[in-house]
């Protein structure tokens, strides 16, 4: 199965920022699913993993133009995210595996 183009997804990370008044500090991590073009890939299935684990953290649909957003804890230490849009090919990629705060 060829991979989800030259790089998978394009990645940010943004905050730290409050997911409510007064409380925990949060970290939100905003990407771009591409397909083999480089052009946004809307309905790509994105899981988070936690690094440490490997454990299935969250999983969401990328939106128009292939955006998706993680709302992570501010105390992460790391995660990478695995990418898949359905159709003919099937495109899939995984990203690096130090996705989180520093």
């Amino acid at each position: 199965m060829p991979i989800l183009g030259p790089s998978p997804t394009r990645i940010g990370l943004v905050g730290p920022q409050y997911d409510s008044p007064g409380s925990t500090k949060v970290w939100t991590i905003v990407g771009t699913a591409i397909n083999g073009a480089g052009d946004g890939a809307a309905g790509a299935i994105v899981k988070l993993f936690d690094t440490a684990t490997d454990m299935l953290q969250a999983q969401t649909v990328s939106g128009a133009g292939g955006a998706f957003t993680f709302v992570v804890p501010n105390n992460s230490l790391g995660y990478w995210l695995l990418a898949y849009l359905p159709g003919s090919p099937d495109l899939f990629a995984a990203s690096v595996n130090t996705i989180g705060p520093s």
